[in-house]
């Protein structure tokens, strides 16, 4: 599947771009995006990869350089990842989070999940760059992720599993912004890159 021109969607629970293979059978799939996805409704996702999906070796997820993801609307996100897919890099283009309690990738499996791209999280409140339950999601030496204004955002958090910066982190405006976050006896993280922090009450 790939996109090359422009998804907008403006109702609850949408997906730009899914995949999900059939439970008892293996599939090879592959989601691309090379236009633009807007999502204007609540809980919904630019590429998804939901739970009990049956993926072969070969299938693969990408926002590629050309690629923007701009989300909207609030508890929605720009890539979820919630079964097995091979460890590669996930995002090279843009991700926008316009809104409240939002995310850019969000992440359950064990493999490691990239940004080398940039995700922009902007004026909302309790949003995250990359989230990890579970999963491993690394801001590679060509990512950035940066917060601009809005309140209580995270550039990478963890609730459980692991996350890694090799990238930069920019947070230049807002209260009580927060570069990275682990949550949980299970969770843990590395800083390898750069993490700028300006704003009241941030760290």
């Amino acid at each position: 599947l790939e996109n090359r021109k422009d998804i907008v969607l403006n109702g609850s629970k949408s997906t730009g771009i899914a995949l999900n293979g059939v439970s008892g059978r293996a599939w090879k799939l592959k989601a691309l995006n090379n236009g633009k996805i807007e999502l204007n409704g609540t809980k919904s996702f630019g590429i998804a990869l939901p739970k009990n999906s049956n993926l072969m070796t070969g299938s693969s997820m990408l926002n590629d350089t050309a690629g923007t993801i701009t989300v909207n609307g609030s508890e929605s996100g720009g890539i979820v990842v919630q079964s097995i897919i091979e460890s590669g890099v996930l995002n090279k283009g843009n991700i926008n989070i316009n809104s409240d309690k939002s995310f850019g990738i969000y992440s359950e499996i064990t493999n490691e999940i990239k940004n080398d791209g940039i995700i922009s999280l902007t004026g909302g409140s309790e949003s995250i760059g990359l989230r990890s339950a579970g999963g491993f999601l690394s801001n590679t030496t060509s990512g950035k992720i940066a917060i601009t204004g809005g309140s209580k955002n995270i550039g990478m958090y963890a609730s459980a599993g692991k996350i890694e910066n090799n990238g930069e982190i920019n947070i230049t405006a807002g209260i009580g912004n927060a570069g990275a976050v682990l949550d949980g006896s299970s969770s843990s993280g590395k800083n390898t890159g750069k993490i700028s922090v300006y704003g009241t009450g941030s760290k």
